[in-house]
């Protein structure tokens, strides 16, 4: 299973299942725990727990341009639609840049 890209305009919002490919609604980020963060569409269908191991990151502030990268790695827990996911490996981006 393969889990949401959450690009603008609803681009890219896909979950992969047994080899279909199935378009998600609005992806929800509440990030206000850094350890745990939770993960969930408006329409329910996922709802998921990260829990952050550890962290890759980079930051570059140059004169044009400025990147803020952070690639955590952990497990989730929840539920996609009937599935239940439990101790699931995988990672997490949060990616901001201006130029």
């Amino acid at each position: 299973m393969a889990l949401i890209v959450n690009l603008p305009l609803g681009r890219g919002r896909s979950l992969w299942t047994d080899g279909e490919l199935s378009l998600l609604a609005a992806a929800r980020f509440d990030l206000s725990d850094e350890a745990d963060w939770r993960i969930s569409t408006v329409d329910e269908h996922v709802d998921l727990r990260f829990t952050a191991l550890g962290e890759r990151r980079e930051d570059i502030r140059a004169v044009v341009i400025e990147s803020v990268f952070r690639q955590r790695y952990g497990t989730f827990a929840g539920r996609v639609g009937d599935r239940r996911v439990q101790d699931a490996f995988g990672l997490v981006e949060d990616h901001r840049s201006v130029w």
